[in-house]
């Protein structure tokens, strides 16, 4: 087992202490933090394009080495997608084979849009909504 070293992770185990307040509320975080990637990359874990990625809803995935567990990356996805978030539960469709995706405040903390994609097995995106 180990813990994803997500920004948030490195962050407050460099400073001893919480730093993170309230879920999604970045005015309740101490100020160092108000601009890091505030995801703790531990709701679900999915191999999606030989890449092991840890996800949560708030911020897009993480990458680990399915061997040793040591994480690798933050957004493997970035040239493909332009969301902010990415889905902790991702679907594969049965019949295209590819990855259905969804990232809501897609354009940052508190907007009102969502963005549903699709990647392939190389992870290029194939269609977005």
């Amino acid at each position: 087992m180990r813990y994803v070293k997500t920004e948030r992770y490195v962050l407050e185990r460099r400073a001893g202490k919480a730093l993170f307040g309230l879920y999604r509320n970045p005015f309740s975080h101490h100020p160092c933090v108000r601009l890091a990637v505030d995801s703790t990359a531990n709701t679900d874990v999915v191999m999606w394009a030989n890449k092991l990625v840890c996800l949560k809803d708030v911020a897009c995935p993480y990458v680990v080495d399915p061997f040793t567990l040591e994480t690798l990356e933050y957004d493997p996805f970035k040239s493909e997608i332009e969301s902010q978030t990415f889905t902790a539960h991702p679907k594969i469709d049965p019949y295209t084979n590819e990855l259905v995706v969804s990232g809501y405040e897609a354009k940052g903390l508190a907007t009102l849009d969502v963005e549903t994609y699709t990647l392939n097995k190389e992870s290029k995106k194939v269609n977005e909504l």
